[in-house]
């Protein structure tokens, strides 16, 4: 993994380690800042990379920033429980984690 994507997965794993302790919300807004950060220096790095890779860093983006900058997170909004955690989209964000954090330095593309 380059030093540029490995930033932007410390800095993804981060946030979603705030996510779930603090919940939809409530992150830590310098965490969005400093992944929002990674990716503008990521971008023009991301056609060298496959594009599975590609795919999960725009994935983590999308959900990162539901996470940040909704009051509902990845959750569904109900009258009777409240909010319940959407766990297809959680597994989508530990899955776009996982991709990335298992590159190993191959940028071909697939």
């Amino acid at each position: 993994m380059n030093d540029r994507l490995c930033g932007f997965w410390q800095a993804a794993a981060r946030l979603w380690s705030n996510y779930l302790d603090r919940g939809p919300g409530r992150i830590t807004p310098e965490f969005w800042r400093q992944l929002q950060r990674e990716h503008d220096q990521l971008v023009d790095d991301l056609n060298l990379e496959s594009s599975e890779r590609r795919e999960a860093v725009h994935t983590l983006m999308s959900l990162a920033q539901d996470c940040a900058e909704t009051s509902r997170g990845l959750c569904f909004v109900t009258g009777e429980a409240g909010l319940v955690p959407r766990r297809d989209q959680h597994k989508r964000f530990e899955r776009a984690l996982a991709i990335l954090a298992s590159s190993d330095g191959d940028s071909t593309d697939e």
